[in-house]
């Protein structure tokens, strides 16, 4: 029972676009999740002091050349602002567009939940906090890569070595 970060990732190629996210527990059948248990962090301009009113916050993006949903997040925003619920009418455009939701997801009872994320190109759900953490913990310049391949094995515990890898890299 609470409040839980949510954040959905989404984005159309070509023709159809299609977003639904529906939930079920605690005792409820599979349905869509109601504007009411949707929540964003809001600041007051005069006090300074956040907190949580109704509503996710959206971020819209545009490319042309992807083939799988992109990382949204590194990418600048044509179109952001505030929706009720999770919605493709906010899009800046039909195709090679992408919409990152964001904000919280309350619910009234202690259960395991399913949900249920339908979307015709790509999309990803997230819910609760992040679990990797990366921490920059100083500048310093990296050791010269050394070639790994061809039946070399990886270095032992404790002796790291940078390597190089060419490839695809997709997050």
């Amino acid at each position: 029972a609470g409040r839980h970060q949510i954040r959905i990732a989404w984005f159309n190629r070509t023709d159809k676009a299609e977003l639904e996210l529906a939930y079920e527990g605690a005792g409820q059948f599979r349905r869509k999740i109601p504007d009411s248990a949707l929540f964003r962090s809001q600041t007051d301009t005069s006090t300074g002091a956040t907190h949580l009113v109704n509503g996710l916050d959206y971020r819209c993006c545009e490319g042309m050349w992807w083939n799988i949903l992109p990382d949204l997040n590194h990418l600048p925003a044509v179109k952001s602002g505030v929706v009720s619920n999770f919605t493709l009418e906010v899009a800046s455009r039909p195709e090679h567009v992408g919409l990152q939701f964001s904000g919280y997801l309350h619910v009234g009872q202690d259960a395991d939940y399913t949900f249920h994320l339908k979307s015709d190109d790509g999309s990803r759900l997230f819910i609760g906090e992040p679990s990797l953490r990366v921490t920059t913990l100083g500048p310093a310049p990296l050791p010269a890569p050394r070639p790994i391949g061809g039946g070399a094995s990886a270095p032992a515990p404790g002796d790291y070595q940078w390597s190089e890898v060419e490839g695809t890299v997709t997050s």
